[in-house]
Order: C-alpha cells, then structure tokens, then sequence
C-alpha cells in the first residue's frame, strides 16, 4: 500500500465506521443507507466558507472537518468523500457538476457537485451535498417521482441528455438543479470549488446557510431566518433569530454542529450587517 492509498484508506475508513453500514447490504441497498444515514449524520453548511477559512478538499482534511470536528460542509465536501468512500467499495463513479437554479437563471454557472454511479448498466445520480432539498436515496436517470415522508421530488429526463431535479413546492415544481453527462474532472470540480467559497459575490460567502435532515424533522437556517418542517404532519414554521446566543442554540444545540459562541457570534453579525446594507 503507497502512501498516497494510505492517505485515503484510513479517513475513508473512518468514515465508514461512522455510518456503520450493515455487512449484509450489497448494491443500490448499501448505496442508499449510505445516502440516508450520511444525511442524517452531516449536516449542511456555509458557516466556514463565511469564516474564511481554508477548504481543502483532501479526503483526511474533509473527514476531519465533517466526521471528526462535526463543523459540515457543502456540495464539494459531502459529495467527493461520498464518491471517494463508494469508489474505495468498488463502485464505478466520477464526478459531475450541475447548475443550481434556484434563482430561475437557466445558465449560472456549474457551482453543484454531485456523483454520477454506474451499476449493473444502469446510471444513478448520487447527492449528499444540496442542503434540505438534498435526495434521500441514489436516482436513477430515468424519468421518475419519488417521496420521502411530505417531500416531492423528481428527476426528468429530457432526451437523454439533460437531467432536472426538481422538488414540489407549493403545488409547484421547482427545479433545485441540471446536469449533463460531459467529463469532468477533479480540476474542474477544484476551480468550481475555489469560487464558490472565495469569490466575493459567491452565494456561501455572503449568505448563512446551515441545514440538517432526520427521519422527524427537517431544519433549515438561511440568513437569520429559522424554517422548521415537520415530516409527519407536513407543517412547516418560520421564525426569525434575533440574537446570536438564540443562532447558538440552533446551529450548537438543536442541529449538532461543533462551533464556538465567539464563532456564531463573528456569523451573527455579518448577517446583521448584510441584511441593513
């Protein structure tokens, strides 16, 4: 074993360990505990994007920051160690980068990474990096409806070259993000990566985006806004946090994160400051 495979055996492992898959799951079934319980494990978020901190997507230093510290992440970190921990189980997968639509622009720029998976013929979109709206299980690329508890969703295929995921909102269908199947590399994921969480008008680092998902409930902090979905009642709640010791306890306390009170505190005020400028 060279010690480059070292590099990533051991944190690859760990990870493993931690989502404590079970030896008798093979196939699409290994794969979507994995999606699920990575979910419900790793939570989402922009926190030290907006702390300007260094984000280097070595698997030991994305372990470190998602499985050891328990800080999160965003697409570029929870999808490439998805990817590198099914590539080490023998999976055929590679990466891909989509356009995030949530704004209606048809044409941003590929900002999303995700996991093309190959197995027994059949293409599958793998995805543990798109906050709330994030798909609970592999889908495969074909047109079809799922639901998971009061979430919709759905991918379309448009003549085999144009992938949409969507999400039912509101009675409406909302496309999260698109994709096509044109190579790309881990370079093109690195440059992608290196803007969205340096460039000054980047989305993550002017804007608090921190989510988790679990099988009752779903929590999601934008701004300095707290939305809360209920997934057996299909409620959903919105309240505004007004201090950051209350933007503490969401993000510490209720959402599991590993951050200091000075931490959210320098967090709080940037987002005070953005929302009366």
């Amino acid at each position: 074993m060279t010690d480059n495979t070292l590099n990533v055996y051991e944190p690859i492992e760990q990870y493993l360990a931690a989502l404590e898959v079970p030896q008798n799951l093979t196939g699409l079934a290994q794969v979507n505990y994995m999606i699920q319980k990575h979910l419900s494990m790793f939570a989402f978020s922009s926190i030290n994007v907006m702390l300007e901190r260094e984000l280097p997507l070595d698997i030991a230093d994305i372990v470190d920051r998602i499985v050891v510290r328990k800080q999160g992440g965003y697409c570029f970190e929870h999808n490439k160690l998805m990817q590198v921990a099914l590539a080490h189980l023998g999976y055929q997968v590679r990466p891909i980068l989509a356009r995030v639509l949530l704004d209606g622009n048809e044409y941003n720029r590929r900002s999303h990474r995700l996991t093309l998976l190959t197995l027994n013929s059949q293409e599958y979109a793998v995805d543990v990096g798109f906050g709330i709206g994030t798909p609970r299980e592999a889908l495969p690329l074909t047109s079809q409806h799922y639901q998971w508890s009061q979430t919709h969703c759905r991918l379309c295929a448009i003549q085999g070259q144009d992938y949409r995921v969507e999400q039912l909102i509101l009675d409406n269908w909302q496309t999260m993000y698109r994709f096509d199947l044109s190579e790309t590399t881990e370079a093109d994921c690195d440059a992608s990566h290196f803007y969205t969480h340096k460039f000054p008008q980047s989305n993550f680092v002017n804007n608090l985006v921190v989510s988790s998902i679990d099988k009752d409930k779903r929590l999601l902090v934008k701004r300095l806004e707290l939305f809360e979905y209920d997934e057996h009642q299909g409620s959903e709640t919105c309240s505004p946090i007004r201090s950051s010791e209350h933007l503490f306890q969401v993000i510490v306390h209720d959402m599991g994160l590993n951050f200091t009170s000075e931490e959210i505190e320098e967090i709080f005020e940037h987002q005070q400051l953005k929302a009366k400028s």
